[in-house]
């Protein structure tokens, strides 16, 4: 995460968690719920504060953080009490616990005392970080970031996977980038981050917007794969049915090809098609073997004052990210249930270019 992601982040959580009363309002449920554990203290009905809680927890714009940022909200033990997430955990805990309201309480508190302990820290990095916010140098506010993760099944271990990975990356960049009407040479190298490989691409708004169309689409295409494999599991462990079985497989197998021949059709790149559709088979292909590509829009406060045409692409741009998001999650949801995933892909990247 770069400087002036930090500068984003620091300003986001202001603006939308501190400035928005949520800590106020975990401290106002917990208080409520006190009134009804304690024998000395007029009982307080608590389910219009809960609901309100859930609602301002859900109609939080957490999509607008990079998948960095989201992990740097994480070593403060804000992700599970913040946006969407955080109202389906308060939902789950008030469901579960039922009429235990001591057990309740006591959960409350913890999550108060945790935002808290956040804003706190939050707020005092904040402070810190101004004197240095001036050489957070923001990308130009027509371009956004391509981020591409290089891990699991799609890391870099070694010089010859490297070497692999970019060549893969290559086609895949080549093909959007021409696909959007532009050049390859057109996306710029950002800088690389240590740890599981990182690199930064500045694109500009087309190669941006199909790259995320492609993500959301082989994302769709992944999350139809896996319920179709984990039903076709089901059937055969209920009725033995082998045969009912391998015809479901087959059509989850074919998912991934309809998928990208409509994609290819829709977008209609002409004589470009076979570059683009390459890139479209590299993309899924690295995506598949856990790699991650995210596209973080421009976040200098010019993004806010500017013409009102950069204005909505901004906005269509954390349209797409914030459905990408959902079936992120899904997805999520899916791979760790007790269906194997897929087993038949190969490790590494494909030799065929």
């Amino acid at each position: 995460m770069n400087l002036s992601e930090l500068s984003h982040l620091l300003t986001w959580a202001q603006t939308q968690i501190f400035d928005q009363a949520v800590t106020q309002a975990y401290g106002g449920l917990t208080q409520v719920l006190g009134t009804q554990v304690n024998p000395n203290q007029a009982r307080t009905p608590y389910t219009e504060q809960k609901n309100s809680l859930v609602h301002l927890l859900k109609t939080m714009p957490v999509y607008e953080l990079s998948v960095q940022q989201q992990k740097c909200l994480e070593q403060y033990k804000l992700t599970h009490l913040i946006g969407p997430l955080g109202a389906e955990d308060l939902e789950r805990l008030f469901s579960d616990a039922g009429h235990d309201i001591a057990h309740l309480y006591q959960s409350m508190q913890q999550r108060t005392a945790q935002m808290n302990q956040a804003q706190t820290q939050l707020t005092q990095l904040k402070s810190a970080f101004e004197p240095m916010a001036e050489i957070a140098v923001p990308l130009d506010v027509q371009q956004s970031l391509l981020r591409v993760h290089f891990k699991d099944r799609a890391g870099v271990q070694n010089i010859e996977e490297l070497r692999d990975w970019t060549d893969h990356w290559y086609f895949i960049g080549k093909g959007i980038a021409e696909a959007a009407g532009h050049k390859a040479v057109e996306i710029e190298m950002q800088g690389v981050s240590n740890g599981s490989l990182i690199i930064d691409f500045a694109v500009n708004y087309g190669v941006a917007r199909l790259t995320l169309v492609l993500i959301k689409q082989a994302l769709e295409v992944a999350v139809e794969f896996l319920n179709l494999y984990q039903k076709a599991q089901e059937i055969f462990q209920s009725t033995k049915d082998e045969k009912l079985k391998q015809q479901i497989e087959e059509s989850a197998g074919k998912i991934k090809e309809a998928g990208i021949n409509k994609l290819v059709e829709q977008h209609k790149p002409g004589e470009e098609e076979a570059g683009f559709r390459k890139a479209v088979l590299k993309l899924s292909e690295f995506l598949e073997k856990g790699g991650g590509a995210e596209i973080i829009p421009p976040t200098s406060p010019e993004t806010e004052t500017g013409d009102p045409e950069t204005q909505k692409h901004i906005a269509d741009m954390h349209g797409e990210i914030a459905e990408i998001r959902k079936l992120e999650h899904k997805l999520h949801l899916l791979e760790h249930a007790d269906v194997p995933p897929q087993a038949e892909l190969e490790e590494g990247p494909s030799d065929e270019e």
